[in-house]
Formats: structure tokens, sequence, C-alpha cells
């Protein structure tokens, strides 16, 4: 599992090229080392990287936004490691009960 912050913007808009570059060498070694097949790609609501919910009209117009950002890292990271095979989630993670859910694919 690779875990940074800011979820897929590093691979989709990243502040700097340098930081698209780590990912996709973790993402490198994970495939060389570990032999890993497959990577699922996360963002999440209320993401502070790129400004959280407030910056959007609507619960809707963010959904969209990530979808799109999603499916944009995915087509980098497919294109750099065209035998991996890459899913992405959007997830809402509850604050009253900690609990994620799986809001769009």
């Amino acid at each position: 599992m690779i875990e940074m912050a800011g979820a897929s913007k590093n691979l989709a808009s990243p502040l700097e090229e340098q930081d698209k570059i780590a990912i996709l060498e973790n993402i490198d070694i994970a495939a060389k080392l570990h032999h890993s097949q497959r990577l699922i790609l996360t963002n999440h609501m209320d993401c502070g990287a790129y400004g959280g919910s407030k910056i959007f009209k609507s619960k809707e117009e963010e959904i969209q936004f990530h979808k799109k950002e999603l499916a944009k890292a995915k087509k980098i990271v497919q294109k750099k490691f065209p035998g991996l095979i890459v899913k992405t989630e959007f997830l809402v993670i509850s604050k009253d009960k900690n609990k994620i859910k799986l809001y769009a694919r």
C-alpha cells in the first residue's frame, strides 16, 4: 500500500512534476519488488489538497471533479504500466462514525 497526501492530485494535477515522478517511482518499486498486479487510486470528499469541499458549488460538482481527476491519474498510470490493473474509487468518510463509503467509481 502506498499512501501519499493529496490522493491522485499528485498524478493528475501535481504542484511540482517531482510529485508525479515520486508516485510513479513508488508504483514501479511495488510492481518490481512485490509483483503488484493491481492498483486502486482513491480520492476522498473534502480533500484539503484540492481546497476542500468549500470550493465546489455542490456535492455533485465535487464528485464529478474527482471522477475526472481519477480518470486522468488512471490514464497516466496505465500509460507507464500497461500491464497493471488500475481501478479508481471516490470515498466519503463519515465524521460521525469514522466509516468509509465508496461513493462513485
